[in-house]
């Protein structure tokens, strides 16, 4: 369901199939990735599934959605720079579509807020950060 949300939510905002499954191999292969533990394409699909059913709780969907399959795309354990590498990437990505520049920037701003999971104005990043660290009390996947 994750894959199929992913093109379908890409479809909306002008991105050719051809781009479209550039851009899922490319998440497919980030989250594939040797030296991860959660950060892994299962953790995001743990996200998504537990944020989906509720998307009538959010303001901005899309952009939590994308928040939620690149905020962990680039992951060094010794690289503290992680937050602003995804973030950065999904900005690139997303500026090559017709999603909003202040949609982009919203997702853009969930992405960052997970490096310290501090409490925000905006609901939608709240529900995103917690849905996020419920990987803390679950065994390794």
């Amino acid at each position: 369901m994750l894959k199929e949300t992913f093109f379908s939510t890409l479809g909306k905002y002008s991105v050719t199939q051809k781009q479209s499954e550039s851009y899922w191999k490319e998440v497919v292969s980030c989250y594939s990735e040797n030296g991860r533990y959660y950060h892994t394409l299962t953790h995001i699909k743990t996200l998504f599934d537990q944020l989906e059913n509720k998307k009538h709780f959010f303001q901005n969907w899309d952009a939590v959605f994308f928040a939620i399959v690149y905020h962990d795309i680039i992951y060094n354990v010794s690289f503290y720079e992680n937050e602003e590498k995804s973030a950065e990437l999904a900005r690139e990505r997303l500026s090559n579509t017709s999603f909003p520049s202040q949609n982009i920037s919203l997702c853009v701003s969930q992405i960052l807020a997970t490096k310290e999971h501090s409490d925000s104005e905006s609901s939608d990043t709240n529900l995103f950060l917690d849905a996020d660290l419920s990987i803390l009390g679950q065994n390794r996947i």
